[in-house]
């Protein structure tokens, strides 16, 4: 006899979820792996009731009793309907049935507690970035304090620095003031004794022009005094010949000595 196994079973037949679909389990000694199957297959929910057959006691090696497979059932959202059918002292009959309101309240539970979980997980997770977070904060507070003094140690150092540069250059201002009014003062003399130098300068050099103009009309006397000399020296040495002729030669020299004609009388 040709055999399937359950979730290919259930595979061909193609159930409606949404349909009343009842499992009847009546397989001695094997009704725990139908219902592994069933869970591995994912399959539970296709079916609204079951209809367990097994024994109240374990009547097969390694088989399970009726209320064993019946509590297994429960996680899957199945509840027992009624009172179990025990007319057979050996066999018990598990009726139940899915209630998928529970199922759906088991569901959101799980969703629940692992959205709890996750929210535990953010929120230590939180609580731990943020005390990194503020640890930052404070070692960045704790730099910013230290840098501000430092900041601050710099300021007063620096405007102490200016105080004694300026008051340094205030007084070698004052100096270069006192040195500028003596200089200017030295200046102001030596341009009065340059106007001074001048005056004399020009005053000289009208003298000078004075003298030389003075020299140069002595020097012209000094030259027709020189002429009129050696005409003299000529006319004496002309007139000691004791020669009383009349004599051109000498009349010549007394005409240019004395600028006369000799024989005018």
């Amino acid at each position: 006899m040709d055999c399937l196994p359950l979730p290919k079973l259930l595979e061909q037949m193609e159930l409606d979820v949404d349909q009343t679909n009842w499992l009847m389990i009546e397989v001695p000694g094997e009704e725990g792996d139908v219902l592994r199957q069933l869970e591995q297959a994912g399959r539970f929910q296709a079916f609204s009731r079951l209809f367990i057959t097994a024994g109240v006691n374990s009547l097969y090696c390694g088989a399970e009793t009726a209320d064993a497979l019946a509590k297994q059932t429960e996680r899957h959202g199945f509840e027992r309907n009624g009172n179990v059918d025990i007319s057979d002292s050996d066999w018990a009959r598990e009726h139940l049935h899915l209630n998928r309101k529970a199922l759906e309240c088991e569901r959101l539970r799980q969703q629940l507690d692992h959205l709890n979980r996750e929210h535990a997980a953010e929120k230590l997770a939180f609580k731990q970035k943020s005390t990194e977070i503020i640890e930052a904060l404070e070692w960045k507070v704790q730099h910013v304090e230290e840098e501000t003094r430092k900041l601050d140690k710099l300021s007063v150092e620096q405007a102490e620095r200016r105080e004694a540069e300026k008051a340094e250059l205030q007084q070698q201002l004052e100096t270069l003031k006192k040195k500028l009014e003596m200089q200017e003062a030295d200046l102001s003399l030596a341009v009065k004794l340059q106007v001074l130098r001048e005056n004399d300068l020009r005053e000289l050099q009208q003298r000078y022009g004075k003298l030389q103009e003075t020299n140069e009309q002595q020097c012209e006397l000094l030259e027709k005094l020189h002429q009129r000399l050696s005409v003299a020296v000529d006319y004496v040495r002309v007139s000691d010949d004791g020669s009383s002729e009349s004599n051109p030669r000498l009349e010549d020299l007394f005409r240019a000595l004395t600028g006369e004609d000799p024989n005018r009388e």
